[in-house]
């Protein structure tokens, strides 16, 4: 699992977050969001990681913080 997809998946999970709810939150798709927290794509758009850290309410920035 990729260090930012980990991270995402983590703050998902701590929020009580399905993937689902996630989808109709960022409208990404479920399997991408999956494929994101497995690490099964390896880079991100900015634009879709926005997207994300809006529907989870965090700061860009946690995901690149070394403690995060």
């Amino acid at each position: 699992m990729s260090n930012l997809g980990s991270k995402i998946r983590q703050i998902r999970v701590s929020k009580h977050l399905t993937q689902e709810q996630m989808e109709r939150k960022t409208g990404i798709k479920r399997e991408y969001l999956s494929k994101i927290e497995t690490g099964g794509l390896p880079n991100i758009t900015i634009k879709t990681l926005t997207k994300i850290t809006n529907a989870l309410g965090v700061p860009l920035s946690k995901f690149f913080r070394e403690s995060a």
